[in-house]
């Protein structure tokens, strides 16, 4: 067990590589990170309202970012840039050095995608009945498409979205003939 600066980072080997990191609140008990993705030699984690990169050699924070939410679920990298759902509201983008925010996107109520998506340079979330599409370089958004039923999962292929709703519907969608 590895202690640096209030983190204390366990680590597991079985199949594959596995980890979680603990993070030690003065006066709460500790509380587990979230989400986490692998970098290189590099993790990114979650824990209550921040985003950390630390280094597994050392355990060093190599960046951290407050959010405005406790993250939760998947943390999407793609390029040089991470996704999050920083809380029921907010989709989030970051730069991964973790030093500026690229997006902050809030939902209607809640976002109701089960983890943001990649396809091309783009990554989608549901937000209710609307599925959103950002560019994963700037954050900016690229388009969004209204749908009758709320969006959950979605799938792809080369040229057709496949969205998956709460109820049970799928949709077959071609954002190219918007």
């Amino acid at each position: 067990m590895l202690s640096v600066k209030g983190l204390t980072l366990v680590f597991w080997q079985a199949e594959c590589a596995f980890f979680s990191v603990l993070h030690r609140l003065r006066a709460f008990q500790i509380v587990s990170f979230g989400s986490y993705a692998v970098v290189g030699l590099e993790r990114i984690g979650t824990a209550t309202r921040h985003v950390y990169r630390l280094s597994t050699d050392s355990g060093e924070v190599l960046g951290d970012i407050a959010t405005e939410a406790s993250p939760y679920g998947h943390l999407i990298l793609v390029g040089d840039s991470l996704f999050a759902f920083p809380g029921d509201e907010i989709f989030s983008g970051f730069d991964l050095g973790l030093k500026k925010s690229r997006l902050s996107e809030e939902g209607s109520k809640e976002w109701t995608s089960v983890r943001p998506y990649v396809w091309r340079d783009l990554v989608r979330a549901g937000n209710r009945r609307e599925l959103g599409a950002f560019c994963s370089r700037d954050g900016g958004r690229a388009w969004s498409h209204q749908f009758p039923e709320t969006v959950g999962g979605m799938g792809t292929s080369p040229d057709i979205l496949y969205v998956g709703t709460l109820k049970g519907p799928i949709f077959a969608f071609s954002p190219n003939r918007q």
